[in-house]
């Protein structure tokens, strides 16, 4: 009998912070044993499947009170409504930066928004094509570490008029 290597994977997770410095929930991220950077390889797919399999049930009890888990999702799992197997009072659908926002991937979102997920768009730095996104996200994520104050404040006028949390 031949032996099977198991298959092994990690699930991290990244604290979110809300304006006050307190931790609003966490994004669950896909990492390789490797300790590889991202997917090491690994389609989006697995990586999305892994956390969330892996992660969702093991992290669900670490929340707090009504802390949320940010899950990416590829434009193939939003428009398939795949999210919809986590329940939406704990997972939040982040959209990856990678996704475009196709017909099709639009009315996957809004059918996730009418059944209560939050959504949230990832890593947005005023990309133009993003723009179908900012009418429909609650939450607009920008990583603001390498971003200069004038490119922080001009992307957060850029946003006022929409309906989503910075």
């Amino acid at each position: 009998m031949e032996s099977q290597e198991m298959a092994t994977s990690l699930v991290a997770r990244q604290p979110v912070f809300d304006q006050h410095g307190r931790v609003w929930g966490y994004e669950h991220l896909f990492r390789d044993p490797s300790m590889q950077h991202g997917l090491a390889g690994k389609s989006s797919e697995v990586a999305t499947s892994t956390v969330m399999i892996d992660g969702f049930e093991l992290m669900r009890p670490m929340l707090r009170g009504k802390q949320r888990f940010l899950i990416n999702f590829t434009a193939e799992f939003i428009e398939a409504e795949l999210p919809a197997v986590l329940p939406p009072d704990v997972c939040a659908i982040e959209i990856l930066e990678t996704v475009t926002p196709t017909e099709t991937v639009l009315q996957g979102l809004t059918n996730l928004k009418k059944q209560g997920y939050l959504l949230a768009l990832d890593d947005y730095v005023g990309q133009k094509e993003m723009a179908p996104f900012l009418s429909l996200v609650d939450i607009v994520k920008v990583d603001v570490l390498e971003m200069s104050h004038d490119d922080i404040k001009n992307i957060a006028a850029f946003l006022t008029p929409f309906p989503a949390r910075l």
